[in-house]
């Protein structure tokens, strides 16, 4: 008899390696550089552009995003 427990690891597995297969993962950085950045709070709309582009490529997916504010003089 086939152990419940051990199947059903062996097919999240199957189903994790097909999932790898099937999506690009991507990471997305936002940063402002400068002042005006900041003052114009550019992080959404680099954030917005972001997610756009990556849901018009065939099978990407953002799994993490990181934020950077710079360093403002």
């Amino acid at each position: 008899m086939i152990d419940k427990e051990k199947l059903l690891q062996r097919r999240k597995k199957q189903v994790e390696q097909i999932e790898d297969k099937a999506f690009k993962k991507v990471y997305c950085l936002y940063r402002v550089s400068n002042n005006n950045q900041v003052d114009d709070d550019d992080i959404p709309m680099q954030k917005k552009a972001c997610h756009e582009f990556a849901a018009k490529q065939n099978n990407w997916i953002i799994v993490k995003e990181f934020y950077e504010k710079g360093v403002i003089y």
